[in-house]
């Protein structure tokens, strides 16, 4: 009959709190030389638990931290904890393990949330402030940082990312009005202009880009509409504009610099096609019908004649239409019986008279083209009165 087997390991019991029995080889008990059987009588679960609960001490622990910061302020200590730690980090096993811990370790709520208030208390710490900023102003760590910068933006994932996320976060309510409001501050806006001068005016690049970057704006079909209907309406802005272009082109060199890009042939062809095209007559003949603007032209051939007249005095398109309301859109002489002007495609029909014939006064100092000597009249009496005087003509009746 064959015996069983037996275990003739010598065992031995734990002297610790777990008071186990255990094998006694050195997989159970850390090894003593002075001990009989040169195991300690605890075990190294015990061991272990005793030590952790010491360590965990504070005084034990701020003991530890002040010991280990003296001794690694030691040249020796600096360079043999480097050393140390180095060939622990990168070892195959190891280093892959240290990287998996400090993800899982980091990426905890309790860990992020204690690393960002430790680090907004230690960034405003003066020392640290004026450390980092004599650090960030060095040339080598500026060229190092411009070129890190731009190897890393040229990624084309980092480039979409980044324009995907700076058009959402631009777009944002809150950021807008905050951007409005800092872009208006006075300072800001004298920083941006010198800035953009300075660029515009010594980096071809840069002048060539906001060039095309303006001409692909203006021609927008919405902004142009934009600019005729709101901006250019404005009596401020259009006053505002011509004395800008008044005082620019009376500059000896802004006009040859026009006269230049005018007589250029790449130039003088492109607005041969352009003024020939389907669109620009369409164009042209709409503008030309507007109210405003044959009025307008109107009040120039007048301003134009009375000139080749020597007839001082002048108006506006504003001005006359205020008479018009003050006329109650009705003509000025009685020998139509003050007849309301007739009003067709939304625009009404009437002359500008002057009271005071630019024939008779011609040479005189009679502002007979002021608006204060000018009224409206319907073309047939204006046709009746021709060039008499308001006193010559009788069938005029009485004014209005």
């Amino acid at each position: 009959m064959d015996s069983l087997p037996q275990d003739t390991t010598l065992r031995k019991q734990c002297t610790g709190p777990c008071g186990r029995t255990l094998p006694a080889t050195p997989e159970f008990f850390h090894r003593m030389a002075k001990a009989k059987d040169h195991l300690k009588n605890q075990c190294k679960e015990c061991i272990g638990k005793k030590q952790k609960a010491h360590q965990s001490l504070p005084e034990v622990q701020e003991r530890r931290r002040a010991y280990k910061k003296a001794y690694y302020h030691t040249p020796e200590g600096h360079e043999r904890t480097l050393a140390q730690n180095k060939d622990r980090y990168y070892r195959p096993g190891i280093h892959e393990q240290r990287l998996a811990h400090q993800s899982e370790y980091r990426n905890r709520p309790e860990v992020q949330e204690r690393q960002s208030a430790y680090q907004k208390t230690y960034q405003k710490r003066p020392e640290v402030q004026a450390r980092e900023h004599i650090r960030k102003h060095r040339p080598e760590y500026l060229e190092q940082k411009r070129t890190r910068d731009k190897t890393y933006r040229s990624r084309p994932e980092i480039r979409n990312r980044l324009l995907t996320n700076g058009k959402a976060y631009r777009s944002r309510p809150d950021v807008q009005e905050r951007m409005r409001v800092y872009h208006r501050r006075p300072e800001v806006r004298e920083q941006n202009r010198t800035h953009l001068n300075f660029l515009y005016h010594n980096d071809s690049t840069f002048r060539e880009r906001t060039q095309a970057r303006n001409r692909a704006y203006q021609h927008r079909p919405e902004y142009r509409e934009r600019k005729r209907s709101e901006y250019n309406s404005n009596p401020d802005i259009r006053e505002r504009t011509h004395a800008y272009q008044n005082m620019r082109y009376s500059r000896a060199d802004v006009r040859e610099q026009y006269r230049a890009y005018r007589t250029r042939p790449d130039i003088r062809e492109r607005h041969r096609i352009q003024q020939r095209s389907p669109e620009y007559l369409e164009y042209v003949r709409s503008y030309k019908n507007r109210p405003d603007v044959r009025l307008r032209y109107r009040a120039h051939a007048s301003h134009r004649r009375a000139r080749q007249k020597a007839i001082p005095g002048t108006y506006t398109v504003a001005q006359i239409q205020e008479q018009l309301k003050r006329q109650h859109y009705r003509c000025y002489y009685a020998a139509c019986g003050h007849a309301k002007f007739e009003k067709k495609d939304g625009k009404y029909i009437y002359h500008i008279e002057h009271t005071f014939p630019i024939s008779r006064v011609a040479g005189s100092n009679i502002p007979a083209n002021d608006i204060s000597y000018l009224v409206l009249a319907c073309p047939r009496c204006n046709e009746s009165k021709g060039d008499k005087f308001p006193w010559e003509f009788f069938e005029g009746g009485r004014l209005l």
